[in-house]
């Protein structure tokens, strides 16, 4: 207990002692009526004591106050009634900037009509506060010099962005700052009180409700006095918008002459559209237009088609009549036309590789094969997407060198072994010479004997029965063949099959069986038919039967019918789902990525002497940042917020004009941001408290809310000092009426 208060209880009872003191014997008379004198003189002691009491409790309560005056106490005062003037207090505004704060009910957005009532309320807040003012693209934001320095950062933030992960990330960042800003302040009397203010629209794209139980764990982290939050909702409650939701095509990267097919997504939210255009530019060519009419909440698909394309890098352009909301009424789409991928074919006789040749050449037209005799093998090979050997006898040291150091750079090499002349001295050639490449080891011929096995009279088939079959993913194509009903490939009357086949160990780690044939009914004896083995960024396939032309006649040198031309799928397929495994299938290829991504890019060889540095341009890139050095040994660029953060058509070239070399890709903003369905405030109160959210569908008195959301110290010295006056005349008015001599 304070010293004050102790002397000011032990001064309470000197009214007690100057009462017993000075307490007056009343006069003795002797009178005749004896008895009315003693009524009287019972009702007038009766009286007296009670003046006396009255008098006494005034003087105890009036010491009693002077002493709580002297202690100077203060009280929370909660409401409007701000007794204590200005206090400063610690605010962290948190503007929402995210693509849908760009729609408009008027000449201003969302995000302007923030910004301004963010200034308004720094205009409120009392002098000495402090400020820090949070972008959610920017999160790790600090406490601004001074309120000055807050309103310009406020007036930094013009338009949206065309991405930003949700409020409830931004929210860490400030619970972390209201926890040491009293630390960062210096030495106060009391702390400073804290606050979060939010503006946003409340999509449902804003708020992450999964991050609840983190965010209330950091909020009660926060030193007293408990954070107070309010969330500013500026979002439209019946908002009418058409969106263009996605431009999508697949493959991305087109091989030869195929039609680029695009598939464009439109929905209408808040009313029903009876006609909408919607336009397709392909590069700076003509616009195709289309009409479409869009059920109110329900996704349209328009396609458009685009032919006689050249090869290199195109863009289609999507956009649709400006609405409310800007963002979503224009989408760009980058895919590639690219030229038919050379792969190269060493063989002892050329004659017998035709086979293998023409389905790549004139199967699916995805690769061009070239086939070269062993001593014609380039000097180097990437120019290539892959090397095959087929049917090469023995392999010179030489060129199984070369192919050694190919796959370690990170080759692609096809093996198929085996060839008319084929026996076992065959397979140990090949093994002392690609030993260091060999997915396994080739062992004895198999022969198959025809008409031995009921359920496999002509030889034995791949085993493709079941999805387990297709598990790999050079496979996987076929599973959506079988979907499909293309069945000459899985019909048991039609399977190509094969008689012989070689034996295959499989020994270096980095090895996996592809295929098996299906030479038994248990799973454990089955032969490998496909073995594939990596090297780091390097690959190989060996394939355990033969094919080459002649593997397809009749006779001694017959293994199979894989290249038997009447129709059947497998002489095309085979080769190319072997080569699409090895380059990569076009499927693979990604050119569009939502904004806020991080964008892969394959970089060239850069040639001797050239400045290994390429340059980015785009929307939103600024000059001082496009040009970017990339190591020696770099093989990949990945390109990063911020440069990613605003949607449009890019360009990534060397920054040397005489190297033609060139990568584009296209950022849009994500589906999920055109919807303006708002998050329930029931999600944000499980976080902000009760009553946080502050719709501003009108103008807002903030001071009124400062007031009504803080409980603010009131100082009780002056009040009690009037109160001690006021006691100290009333005391001294009832001490002469009650002592007034009659």
């Amino acid at each position: 207990m304070h010293p004050i208060l102790i002397v000011g209880a032990a001064l309470v009872g000197l009214p007690v002692v100057l009462h017993l003191l000075l307490k007056q014997e009343p006069k003795r008379l002797v009178f005749p009526a004896l008895r009315f004198l003693k009524l009287k003189q019972k009702t007038s002691e009766r009286k007296l004591k009670l003046r006396h009491l009255l008098l006494l409790l005034l003087r105890c309560l009036l010491i009693a106050l002077f002493a709580a005056a002297l202690f100077q106490p203060t009280v929370l005062s909660t409401g409007v009634l701000d007794l204590a003037g200005e206090q400063p207090v610690a605010a962290v505004l948190i503007l929402d900037t995210s693509p849908s704060m760009g729609y408009k009910a008027g000449p201003a957005t969302r995000l302007d009509d923030a910004r301004r009532r963010a200034l308004d309320f720094l205009d409120e807040l009392p002098k000495d506060s402090r400020v820090a003012v949070l972008d959610p693209n920017d999160p790790a934001g600090g406490w601004e010099p001074s309120v000055l320095d807050a309103r310009r950062r406020i007036e930094s933030l013009k338009e949206p962005a065309g991405f930003t992960p949700p409020l409830t990330t931004t929210l860490a960042s400030a619970y972390q700052l209201l926890r040491t800003v009293d630390q960062e302040t210096g030495e106060q009397s009391d702390p400073l009180p804290r606050l979060i203010a939010v503006f946003s629209d409340r999509t449902a794209n804003c708020w992450d409700a999964s991050r609840a139980d983190e965010l209330k764990k950091l909020r009660d982290a926060v030193p007293k006095p408990a954070p107070v939050h309010v969330f500013f909702d500026l979002g439209a409650d019946k908002p009418t918008n058409v969106a263009i939701l996605a431009a999508e095509m697949r493959p991305q990267r087109l091989s030869g002459s195929a039609d680029a097919a695009v598939s464009v997504v439109l929905r209408a939210d808040g009313a029903e559209v009876p006609s909408a255009e919607v336009a397709a530019q392909l590069d700076v060519g003509e616009r195709v237009t289309k009409d479409v009419r869009l059920p109110a909440g329900t996704p349209v698909t328009v396609p458009f088609k685009f032919d006689k394309l050249t090869p290199g890098f195109h863009t289609v352009t999507v956009s649709i009549r400006e609405d409310n909301l800007a963002f979503d009424n224009t989408r760009t789409l980058t895919f590639e036309v690219a030229p038919r991928r050379r792969i190269l074919t060493v063989s002892d006789d050329p004659d017998t590789a035709f086979a293998w040749q023409l389905s790549h050449n004139e199967g699916k037209q995805e690769f061009t094969c070239e086939v070269v005799t062993p001593d014609r093998v380039p000097a180097d090979f990437g120019g290539y997407e892959a090397v095959t050997l087929l049917g090469v006898k023995a392999p010179s040291p030489e060129l199984a060198k070369r192919l050694l150091d190919y796959v370690e750079a990170g080759g692609k090499v096809m093996l198929i072994p085996d060839g008319p002349d084929s026996d076992d001295a065959r397979g140990k050639a090949w093994n002392d010479a690609l030993s260091g490449i060999l997915p396994a080891v080739l062992g004895e011929i198999r022969t198959w004997e025809l008409n031995k096995d009921p359920k496999r009279p002509r030889g034995v088939p791949w085993k493709l029965d079941d999805d387990r079959d297709l598990a790999h993913p050079l496979l996987a194509p076929l599973r959506e063949f079988k979907r499909a009903g293309n069945v000459d490939i899985f019909d048991p009357a039609r399977r190509r099959t094969a008689v012989k086949y070689r034996k295959l160990t499989p020994a270096p780690a980095n090895t996996a069986v592809v295929a098996y044939f299906d030479d038994s009914d248990t799973a454990a004896d089955r032969s490998p038919a496909l073995v594939e083995r990596t090297f780091g960024k390097g690959q190989v396939l060996l394939l355990a039967t033969r094919f080459d032309f002649d593997a397809s006649l009749d006779g001694p040198g017959f293994w199979n019918d894989y290249t038997k031309t009447d129709g059947h799928s497998w002489p095309i397929v085979l080769p190319w789902l072997l080569m699409r495994h090895l380059c990569g299938s076009p499927d693979d290829a990604a050119y569009n990525f939502p904004t806020g991504s991080d964008v892969p890019v394959s970089l060239p060889r850069f040639p001797p002497g050239q400045p290994r540095k390429v340059v980015v341009e785009g929307p939103g890139v600024l000059p001082r940042d496009a040009t970017i050095e990339v190591g020696e040994r770099q093989a990949e660029l990945r390109i990063t917020p911020p440069k990613t953060l605003t949607a449009g058509a890019f360009r990534v070239r060397a920054a040397d004009e005489k190297n033609p070399w060139q990568y584009r890709f296209s950022l849009n903003t994500p589906a999920e941001e055109s919807s303006l369905d708002k998050v329930p405030e029931e999600a944000i109160a499980e976080v902000f408290g009760s009553n946080a959210v502050a719709h501003v569908d009108r103008e807002v008195k903030f001071r009124d809310l400062l007031d009504t959301k803080f409980d603010r110290p009131v100082e009780l010295f002056p009040m009690l000092m009037l109160l001690v006056l006021l006691f100290f005349a009333l005391e001294g008015l009832v001490a002469n009426r009650f002592y007034k001599l009659k």
